[in-house]
């Protein structure tokens, strides 16, 4: 079973997603949202019969904020945080990954996304390509997925990935939009992540922008579509 979060950033429904999958050790949890909804994560951990101690196991996608940011206080409670080996020194040594964001929001950056602090490296793996983890009866594997971010991974548990951005957003009945922003961006990476995420015949998708996909051909024409038109 597989229990959505919405985070419900800046009130908005279906915006940002964390997902909460049990296992015979424990709850696992998939992207952490920003900090700034840290509050509706520990409700919606408990809706869903758990506290935030008993997740030991956090899975990134990649470290923005809006799936990262509030990584670091799992990491106070216990939680151990998988990530891609390019993501890792920024947890460890948020500061500049921080300071640059706030060069862009300036002073919206607390509202926004509120505060990022250190993890103890020890609390870090950075999880190789097709790497399998784990935890109790649930393997997940790493799917290194470039594009988007030079350091995102796509989460692979049976037939489900859980895709982060490079399966792009979509909320309710709006379009496929892959989101862009700088530095990272690489249209050739995305598209050969776009084909390594076809490979894997999964039978959904979930997006952390919003939600479970079943279409993931059409969802995918669309997706490599807009990235086309976009970079001409």
């Amino acid at each position: 079973m597989i229990h959505v979060l919405d985070l419900q950033f800046l009130s908005y429904d279906h915006a940002i997603a964390s997902f909460l999958i049990p296992t015979k050790e424990g709850p696992v949890l998939i992207e952490t949202g920003p900090y700034s909804t840290y509050p509706q994560l520990e409700r919606s951990i408990q809706a869903a019969g758990y506290a935030v101690e008993d997740i030991k196991h956090v899975f990134l996608t990649h470290i923005h904020f809006d799936h990262a940011g509030a990584a670091w206080a799992l990491a106070n409670k216990g939680a151990k945080i998988y990530v891609h080996p390019f993501g890792a020194p920024h947890l460890a040594s948020p500061q500049k990954l921080y300071e640059s964001a706030r060069m862009i929001y300036g002073d919206e950056m607390d509202r926004l996304w509120g505060a990022m602090e250190s993890i103890d490296p020890s609390q870090i793996h950075e999880a190789l390509h097709e790497e399998t983890i784990t935890i109790g009866d649930t393997p997940i594997t790493s799917l290194h997925t470039p594009g988007h971010a030079k350091h995102h991974i796509a989460w692979k548990i049976d037939q489900t990935i859980f895709t982060g951005d490079v399966a792009g957003v979509k909320i309710g009945n709006g379009p496929v939009v892959p989101p862009c922003p700088p530095p990272d961006i690489n249209l050739e990476d995305w598209l050969n992540s776009i084909e390594l995420l076809l490979a894997q015949r999964a039978d959904n998708f979930y997006l952390t922008h919003f939600g479970e996909i079943s279409d993931l051909s059409h969802h995918m024409t669309q997706l490599k579509e807009m990235l086309t038109d976009w970079s001409e």
